[in-house]
């Protein structure tokens, strides 16, 4: 692969060739990094005004290195890229003051609720929301520095069409690295500028529907199709708009999951993460909450479906294509998985469920599956984002995973005045959540990894008082 670096910053820097459909550039992934700012100092202004003025400092270090993250994603002629921003446009760090505002809590009010969803609303503490309407100006990078009274909630958003999670984790490094002063390494410096054309190479034949994706579908039961709930019908009452609520899974819980789940693998399975473990727990755990909801929707239908579930999980694949962890931008696929619900609820073991999601995992087949789904994009970006999984799932029976564990936001240190986040959070969103979203929040420093789950009201009230649910995990909110 001949990847080179940029040398005339945004003359010319297309997004990654599965970064170009319309759905994603219109999405922003947000995290918001958690601070204790002590308020009893008699020079609290003075340290407001110093933390203002190094971010500051630190985003125009980080500007001038990687000229891309201070740009505007835009479309010419069916290609998305980056170009600079308009000169009047709106400051990139924006900073907002609720000390004495009752619509954010103060920093012991947030501690003592462990940081729930519905203390962190994207339409305070973002600087846009998650879901852009179309036609706004889309800049890389936006950050929003909140002071509550007692602490800084800094959210970091992302334009996703620019980079992924795992990007936006080596941006949010680069960025702490710079509010500390410090130079960036040359390798950085080419990771970070790399031009993003031909990093994976097409097929040279025409993708067919059935490996157009590299969303592979891994099912268990070839009766077991995806089919629509009698609550998608139009002819049903509309359902609420979904609730979002944080549980914890302290590091004991995720190692006694993963005990649990080795001595039921399959032997042709020898290993599973716990990345693998918690993804099959939660999805049978709200496959578990549904299921009196869609055995009661089944009584009204005649003859009865086969109702199935399908898990979507995103999967970093840059170690695929010779690119380094460092790089950007954005290079995730996603692996697929079907299983009729009622054996998902009854005789699923939990280490069954993670072998099936390790299996497909397999280099070769997400390989494949990310070139064909590439090949698709380059040939109509549009028509391959309508055939994708994620815009013709079922959210009222499917689940979709992002993890973030492995991103170290934990570690990331934006020097003395600030130090190291307390706490990471995604702030909740309505503009673009559905039922079935599911987020891994990075692994803190005591190995505890909080979930964000996406759900309507009655299937979430039952997910709270589910046993297994109660016995590994600590309901947030």
């Amino acid at each position: 692969m001949n990847a080179s670096s940029s040398s005339d910053p945004l003359d010319d820097f297309p997004l990654d060739i599965l970064g170009q459909q319309e759905r994603i550039n219109r999405l922003y992934t947000q995290i918001t990094l958690c601070f204790p700012v002590s308020g009893d100092t008699p020079n609290l202004q003075t340290k407001v005004d110093a933390i203002i003025d190094t971010l500051s400092q630190g985003f125009a270090r980080l500007a001038a290195a990687f000229p891309w993250i201070a740009g505007r994603v835009v479309r010419e002629q069916d290609e998305y890229k980056i170009r600079p921003l308009d000169p009047d446009s709106p400051p990139r760090i924006k900073t907002n003051h609720w000390e004495s505002n009752p619509l954010l809590p103060t920093w012991d009010g947030l501690s003592r609720s462990l940081f729930p969803f519905s203390m962190l609303d994207e339409d305070l503490v973002a600087p846009c929301k998650t879901m852009v309407v179309v036609g706004e100006e889309l800049p890389v990078l936006l950050v929003q520095a909140n002071f509550i009274r007692g602490g800084l909630l800094l959210t970091i958003n992302a334009q996703h069409g620019s980079m992924d999670m795992r990007g936006q984790g080596q941006v949010s490094c680069l960025f702490a690295k710079a509010c500390r002063g410090e130079m960036f390494t040359a390798e950085e410096v080419r990771a970070g500028n790399m031009k993003r054309e031909n990093l994976i190479p097409l097929l040279e034949e025409e993708p067919t529907d059935g490996n157009a994706s590299a969303e592979r579908d891994f099912r268990c039961d070839k009766d077991a199709k995806p089919v629509q709930d009698s609550s998608s019908s139009s002819s049903t009452t509309a359902v609420s708009l979904p609730v979002w609520t944080y549980l914890a899974f302290p590091s004991t819980s995720l190692s006694g999951l993963k005990s649990l789940a080795t001595k039921t693998l399959p032997p042709d399975i020898t290993f599973v993460s716990t990345d693998d473990v918690l993804t099959s727990f939660i999805w049978r755990a709200i496959t578990r909450a549904r299921h009196i909801r869609l055995q009661q929707q089944e009584q009204n239908l005649n003859p009865s479906p086969l109702l199935s579930t399908t898990l979507t999980r995103n999967v970093d694949v840059r170690s695929h294509f010779g690119l380094p962890s460092t790089y950007p931008g954005l290079v995730t696929t996603a692996t697929s998985h079907t299983h009729p619900v009622d054996d998902l609820v009854a005789s699923q073991d939990l280490g069954s469920i993670a072998s099936g999601l390790r299996a497909a995992l397999d280099r070769e087949s997400l390989v494949h599956g990310t070139r064909a789904r590439a090949t698709a994009i380059g040939r109509d970006g549009d028509a391959a984002g309508r055939k994708s999984i994620a815009a013709t799932s079922n959210p009222s029976l499917d689940v979709r995973v992002s993890s973030w564990a492995k991103e170290g936001f934990y570690d990331l240190d934006f020097g003395p005045l600030l130090g190291r986040p307390q706490v990471a959070r995604r702030p909740r969103f309505v503009d673009g959540a559905r039922e079935g979203l599911v987020y891994f929040l990075p692994r803190d420093r005591d190995g505890e990894i909080v979930v964000g789950v996406c759900l309507r009201g009655e299937d979430l009230e039952r997910l709270k008082g589910d046993g297994e649910v109660r016995r590994w995990s600590r309901w947030i909110g």
